[in-house]
């Protein structure tokens, strides 16, 4: 059956799909795109190829065709979405167990300045001690920056942050000297400290120092003090009872802590009773022992003020004691008891740095290992220019610091006056690591400061001067640059004067003997003016068992032990209360016999003593 003929000159033709090469052939041509047969009986649209059909135009005939990626999505949606779901289902149960892990495990630390994997649940403890002045001390330290630590701490771990200080805060203070507006005849006395370490303490220790103070001074000053203070080997009527504890308990970060606060023996007040080292061993460990089986504390801080090696010697008794935290000593120093891995740490004096401990209930290896059930890691942070300040502090130090020049303004003393300038390369080292040990360049100015007062006070044939380092309260290298009155009331700030003295050889001899084998790193250990040979005073000399065989010199020569010498000194040493020096008494020794008290302040003594010497560096 024939089809009808379409106009124009193209024909019809039918094509054996079999042989298309020999269809195109006789077409003369191959045509451009393949024809595609069509057949409605078959189910997939396709003609067999023996079918007769009229050609249409299709792309790749010869085989089924690809299909583009919209199609294949549209045929396979179900499928896509059912995985897609179950992906995202086990992406959210990844996120889910990671954020539920670091909910309970993990925290932010500002010891190390960054998140961190560790147990979220962690008492942080910061820790201070022996701080004697309320400003920066050559842009180091000052109470205002570590105000502004301990909010920025509680920030970042909020009720599990406690601040505890380790003694030695109401003298020796320069500011403490100075007379109160309300009161004129009363020193503040600490006033100044307590007003504004009310913003930083929860818990404090006794230090030594603390017992400058009269008893009534110490009392009133406890009654204003809004932290809670640890007493353990102290007893004293002075103690407001709602104050001062023999422990306190403290549940930080679910941890049952126990804090106790020991203070060294080398001063007794007489309204104080101190324990000495054994039987301070011997209340503490019944105590720990009670606190752990009867109180279910599981964590005891032992706050100290004592020597170093008391620390060491305390843990070694293995009384229960987790973590030491201590001061007395100025210089920070960290260590661990061997066996024990117990961390014994003090910071350095006046705030210029702090220590943070942050105890933790789980173990963790990187950390060090206390016991079985507890982890500490502690860290030393200094307090510099670049350390924030508090504006509240700062409003309190002002006012304390206004009240302290209008005082000393009527003692005689402008704060901010310049004295004197310490060259370039050159600096006065007041730390007591150093004038506990033996001379530095600010001793013996202080040395030759005395004997020019006691020349202009007329005292004659004076021989040398001495005095014991603990009059040295500064702590810290001066210099170079400015030296101002406050300079010199923070290295003096006891107001000591000066007394004239006749003392024989054999006192002198003794003297010496006795201060540089007993007490180096002490209050009493003494300084010397030129006079006397270096190795009078040298602590690594052999002791001399016969006095007489001493090669200890005053201006060359050896000294007579039953001849008298005219010294000056400060009039302190004459009361016998330095520790091991009461031979110094002329009370108990008839070695020793006072002249004249000159009535003069050493701090005035010194400041006149070096602006003499400018003025006549001057004029040379």
């Amino acid at each position: 059956m024939s089809r009808a003929r379409p106009t124009g000159e193209m024909r019809s033709t039918v094509i054996n799909m079999d042989n298309e090469s020999e269809a195109e052939e006789q077409q003369g041509l191959r045509s451009p795109v393949p024809l595609i047969p069509r057949d409605s009986s078959n189910r997939d649209g396709y003609m067999s190829s023996s079918a007769n059909f009229s050609p249409v135009f299709a792309p790749n005939s010869h085989r089924r065709p690809i299909k583009g990626i919209k199609s294949y999505f549209r045929e396979h949606a179900y499928h896509i979405c059912v995985v897609s779901l179950l992906l995202l289902l086990a992406l959210l149960g990844i996120l889910l167990f990671g954020f539920s892990y670091a909910w309970r495990y993990g925290g932010f630390s500002l010891l190390d300045h960054k998140f961190k994997t560790v147990p979220r649940e962690r008492a942080t403890i910061l820790h201070f001690n022996d701080i004697y002045e309320l400003v920066q001390i050559n842009k180091r330290g000052g109470l205002s920056r570590a105000v502004a630590q301990r909010k920025r701490f509680m920030k970042a771990n909020p009720g599990n942050t406690i601040v505890i200080f380790a003694g030695d805060l109401f003298s020796p203070s320069a500011l403490s000297t100075a007379s109160y507006p309300l009161s004129p005849s009363q020193s503040i006395d600490g006033m100044q400290m307590v007003n504004v370490t009310n913003l930083l303490f929860d818990l404090a220790a006794f230090g030594n120092h603390e017992f400058d103070l009269k008893e009534s001074a110490l009392t009133q000053r406890l009654w204003e003090s809004k932290y809670q203070w640890l007493a353990t080997n102290l007893e004293s009527n002075a103690f407001p009872v709602s104050k001062v504890h023999r422990y306190l308990i403290r549940r930080i970060a679910n941890i049952n802590f126990a804090f106790i606060g020991i203070c060294v023996d080398t001063v007794m007040p007489h309204y104080v009773k101190i324990k000495n080292y054994t039987a301070t061993v011997e209340t503490v460990r019944p105590l720990i022992h009670d606190l752990r089986k009867n109180r279910g504390v599981e964590f005891v801080v032992a706050v100290t003020h004592w020597d170093f090696k008391q620390d060491i010697s305390f843990v070694q008794e293995h009384l229960g004691v987790d973590l030491v935290i201590g001061g007395h000593n100025h210089e920070n120093q960290y260590y661990q008891v061997s066996n024990d891995l117990i961390p014994i740490a003090k910071a350095d004096a006046n705030a210029k740095s702090f220590y943070v401990h942050e105890v933790y209930r789980k173990r963790d290896p990187s950390l060090i290992d206390v016991n079985s059930n507890f982890s500490v890691k502690s860290e030393l942070l200094p307090l510099t220019e670049s350390s924030p300040s508090d504006p509240e502090a700062d409003r309190l130090i002002d006012y304390w610091w206004q009240i302290a020049k209008k005082s000393f303004l009527q003692q005689g003393f402008y704060l901010e006056r310049k004295i004197t300038r310490i060259p370039d390369g050159e600096n006065w080292d007041a730390r007591n690591i150093v004038v506990r040990n033996g001379p530095s360049d600010i001793t013996r100015i202080v040395a030759e400061s005395m004997k020019y007062c006691a020349r202009q006070a007329n005292i004659h044939n004076l021989t040398a001067s001495f005095f014991n380092t603990g009059m040295i309260r500064m702590d810290d290298v001066q210099g170079p640059g400015d030296v101002s009155t406050y300079d010199i009331l923070r290295l003096l700030p006891y107001p000591n004067v000066m007394a004239a003295i006749d003392m024989n050889g054999h006192t002198l001899l003794r003297m010496f003997e006795i201060s540089r084998q007993k007490n180096p790193l002490l209050g009493g250990f003494m300084h010397l003016s030129k006079e006397f040979d270096p190795i009078c005073m040298d602590k690594n000399a052999p002791a001399n068992q016969n006095l007489a065989d001493s090669q200890c010199t005053i201006n060359g020569k050896p000294i007579e032990l039953d001849r008298y010498y005219t010294f000056v000194t400060n009039i302190f040493l004459l009361s016998g209360l330095e520790r091991n020096l009461d031979i110094l008494s002329p009370s108990r020794n008839p070695g020793v016999r006072l002249i004249k008290d000159t009535k003069i302040d050493f701090r005035k003594c010194l400041i006149r003593y070096l602006v003499a010497k400018d003025k006549k560096s001057k004029t040379s």
